[in-house]
């Protein structure tokens, strides 16, 4: 039996009734599009009239086409097409061909489905979204996590319980920068009690220090005599004694009431003093010459060496406030002068190759409007007008961070400013420092003293 008639045969058992039109009308215009690839495979090289044994069988009975034979199959020419088969055969084919190219596609597209209930995906349902977090909040060491406004309230309580103590209320700078706020800030984060500046000393290079006096009673204070400065006898103001008790002053109940004295900003702080030799601030305004500050330099660098290297039972210091220094405005001297004649300062100040640097902390000056001789300034300076000094900037020394560009970051002026909020007059300005520079408050503030008594003169006086 040849192909023609095997084919025939076997599919004329399958032909009961003609198939619909609708069944055919996708045939001619769709089935290139398929991918049956997976379903249909063979070869559809034929002859005209017949064609080769093989050329065609479909799944019906057991075999499959290429791709290519269905194709040239559906879209051929009749008349050159398989033209001996009967008609009705020739739709059976492609009915079936055209059922099995829509499997294949529903298959590829991930339908399917048992029944014939076609290939409806089932639904699936969005997970819920997760709850909102909870509000932030501020942990504390004794009130659990509070909100921003619980926070704020403890905070304001313990801040006016501050303002309300009576050595608090003797220096009215403590309320102008807001120390009470930073009381109880502290106290929040570490517990009731928590004394500012705890476990920390400061440095102070200055005349000296009284270290008996009542306002140190109870902390550390450490004294050393650097480049021939010998221990303060009395006879004369201690500007040292003074400087310290504003940093760390922490005096009794009874003193206080006796003295009507203040507390310093960090009273919980130890004090490291190093003494050294000054000059009278008075008289006319002369500023510091390069031969000075040349004359001067290994001097000074030892204090800031000494300072920096400082340790005792593990600590360090961490800052050095110093309301010494020379006379000048910074505005004269140019960074190579300063280079050149204040170099071993410089480089000690730099510190460089240290993680965590010592900052140091220096008073802008006290110069403005101090008696002066045009003839001492550079010429067009405008810095001495009709004999009294215009500070239009700070000091030589704590200046340098305006020239000194290793020095930015660590090396920091403070100008005084009153208690109506305005620089105080004696004070220099900020001016070409300002990037390196804060105000604090610096006129009618209250300080510890030793020296003659204001009576009769005796030394010793507190």
């Amino acid at each position: 039996m040849n192909s023609h008639s095997s084919v025939e045969n076997k599919l004329s058992a399958m032909a009961l009734s003609k198939p619909s039109p609708a069944a055919t009308r996708p045939v001619g215009n769709n089935a290139h599009h398929a991918e049956p690839t997976s379903m249909l495979s063979g070869s559809a090289s034929r002859r005209e009239g017949h064609p080769r044994r093989g050329t065609l069988s479909t799944p019906v009975v057991g075999k499959t086409l290429r791709p290519r034979a269905v194709v040239n199959f559906i879209n051929c020419p009749r008349k050159r097409c398989d033209s001996n088969l009967p008609r009705r055969i020739r739709r059976l084919i492609r009915v079936v061909i055209v059922l099995l190219m829509a499997a294949a596609f529903v298959s590829a597209c991930g339908g399917g489905g048992g029944g014939g209930g076609g290939g409806a995906r089932p639904q699936t349902t969005a997970p819920p979204p997760p709850p909102p977090p909870p509000p932030p909040c501020i942990q504390t060491a004794e009130l659990g996590c509070l909100s921003s406004a619980e926070y704020e309230q403890k905070r304001d309580e313990i801040a006016e319980f501050h303002n309300d103590e009576e050595d608090f209320k003797n220096q009215w700078g403590l309320s102008t920068i807001r120390a009470d706020r930073a009381y109880a800030q502290l106290e929040l984060k570490h517990g009731v009690g928590t004394e500012p500046g705890s476990g920390i000393t400061v440095g102070v290079i200055d005349t000296g220090i009284d270290t008996g006096h009542p306002v140190f009673a109870g902390k550390t204070v450490t004294e050393e005599f650097l480049s021939g400065a010998t221990d303060e006898t009395g006879d004369k103001t201690s500007h040292g004694t003074a400087v310290a008790s504003v940093i760390a002053g922490k005096p009794g109940p009874d003193f206080t009431e006796n003295v009507t004295a203040a507390r310093g900003v960090a009273w919980g702080a130890d004090v490291a003093m190093f003494a050294i030799r000054t000059g009278a601030a008075s008289g006319k305004y002369v500023p510091v010459s390069l031969a000075g500050l040349k004359g001067g330099d290994d001097v000074w660098e030892g204090f800031f060496r000494r300072a920096i290297e400082w340790n005792s039972g593990g600590r360090s210091l961490d800052f050095v406030n110093l309301s010494v220094g020379y006379r000048g405005i910074i505005d004269q001297y140019s960074e190579q002068e300063l280079r050149d004649n204040f170099g071993d300062t410089i480089a000690a100040l730099a510190q460089s190759g240290a993680s965590n640097k010592t900052v140091f902390v220096w008073s802008a000056g006290n110069a403005h409007g101090v008696l002066c001789d045009a003839a001492d300034f550079p010429s067009g300076s405008g810095l001495c007008v009709n004999g009294s000094v215009v500070a239009q900037s700070v000091e030589v020394l704590s200046g340098l961070p305006a020239r000194i560009s290793q020095l930015r970051g660590h090396h920091i002026a403070v100008v005084a400013i009153g208690e109506d909020g305005e620089i105080a007059s004696f004070s220099n300005r900020c001016g070409i420092a300002a990037d390196f520079c804060l105000t604090a408050p610096g006129a009618g503030v209250r300080a510890a003293y030793f020296g003659p008594h204001p009576d009769d003169d005796t030394p010793g006086a507190r």
